[in-house]
């Protein structure tokens, strides 16, 4: 429990160092976090992601593998329930296919392990980003 216990603090610390001062980054249960990206689109989130991922694959022995869903918002009729469901969609989805990688809610894969990009379409939200992140455990 406590080697659990500090890796969260460390990823907890490291994300926040790759956040903007706007960004809001909460724990959302369990080894489960919720950052929001306000005015970033979904290649501002991507970039996130790739910052969280870089951080947290430095060799510090606290260092874990983390799984991201990455959601945009569509509008003003967009609930937060729905952009959550679509971020736990992605983040169950890049768990099931390997953990260690982000995926764009129904558009894009981005995996670190050097395996290229593939996508089909891509949904952008000009307004506000989302993501769900998942530390998978220790390196």
């Amino acid at each position: 429990h406590q080697h659990g216990d500090a890796v969260l603090v460390h990823f907890t610390e490291r994300t926040r160092q790759v956040l903007r001062r706007a960004d809001r980054l909460g724990r959302y249960g369990g080894e489960e976090f919720l950052v929001l990206l306000p005015g970033a689109d979904a290649a501002a989130a991507e970039g996130v992601a790739q910052r969280i991922h870089a951080t947290l694959a430095s060799g510090h022995p606290l260092d874990c593998q983390v799984s991201i869903g990455l959601t945009s918002w569509s509008g003003p009729q967009e609930t937060l329930d729905a952009m959550l469901s679509r971020a736990d969609a992605a983040l169950y989805r890049a768990k099931a296919d390997g953990r260690d990688r982000a995926y764009h809610a129904g558009t894009l894969t981005i995996t670190w392990s050097g395996r290229p990009r593939s996508g089909q379409m891509r949904t952008s939200r000009p307004e506000l980003s989302t993501s769900r992140h998942a530390a998978d455990g220790t390196r």
